[in-house]
């Protein structure tokens, strides 16, 4: 799964700036947008469930489940059980501090095509979404 912290959102802004609020020297990685959307999931499986240990009613809470993250938006196919989220094109580049960033460009939506048989694009596809660039 992947994450950069210069994603630009509401949500994703606010989520690095928490983090730098309780630890200034932190730098923000995947594992806050992980962290982010394991417990969002967690959390509408138990609502979902009543609190009540119940695995089959939590997993068809889990299928199909979108909802917005740092990383941007995501969703859990039905069908396969894949996460998926928005591929980005990045330039790696100095911020204003001189640390190095992955800084996105250019369109963000080319996501794979995901189905129960498969989850990743074909190369034909991932070739006609680079051509855009």
């Amino acid at each position: 799964m992947f994450y950069s912290a210069t994603h630009n959102s509401p949500l994703n802004n606010a989520a690095v700036k928490a983090l730098a609020e309780v630890a200034p020297k932190a730098i923000p990685t995947v594992q806050l947008a992980n962290a982010y959307d394991g417990l969002h999931v967690i959390y509408h499986m138990v609502k979902a469930t009543d609190g009540k240990r119940d695995g089959p009613k939590a997993l068809a809470a889990a299928k199909g489940f979108s909802w917005e993250s740092p990383r941007g938006p995501v969703k859990i196919d039905p069908a396969s059980r894949e996460f998926v989220q928005n591929v980005y094109m990045r330039v790696v580049e100095k911020d204003a501090s001189g640390r190095f960033v992955n800084r996105e460009f250019g369109p963000s939506r080319c996501s794979p095509t995901t189905g129960a048989s498969r989850a990743r694009p074909s190369n034909a596809e991932a070739a006609a979404c680079l051509s855009r660039f």
